[in-house]
């Protein structure tokens, strides 16, 4: 095996190391998501059980809900990227197009 091979499989062997690293909290929270509140907290972990969306349908229509937040999030965002639209697409353009002093400045 030379060198540059031996190279190329140890930084796989890293690389996939690190993904994994990355990748298992976000597949257990995904996987707790789907899991019913005694199969989250049984010692030990399930790994093996029934689905469920529960969890979801109470988030979104139970007492709790957060549709209404959403919702409000969803007005501002908008709102706020409209405003934002409106003051800087003249501005890159006038920035663009025209010649005055100071414009290497207000580019900066």
């Amino acid at each position: 095996m030379t060198a540059k091979r031996f190279r190329f499989i140890a930084t796989m062997i890293i690389t996939l190391i690190f993904l994994l690293a990355w990748v298992f909290p976000i597949v257990w929270s995904v996987l707790n998501s789907l899991k019913t509140d005694q199969d989250v907290l049984a010692y030990p972990p399930k790994l093996i059980f029934q689905p469920t969306l529960e969890p979801y349908r109470d988030v979104l229509f139970g007492s709790g809900s957060i549709l209404p937040n959403l919702i409000s999030s969803f007005i501002i965002s908008i709102g706020t990227t409209v405003i934002t639209m409106l003051m800087a697409v003249p501005a890159a353009y006038a920035l663009a197009r025209l010649r005055f002093r100071g414009k290497k400045f207000a580019g900066f």
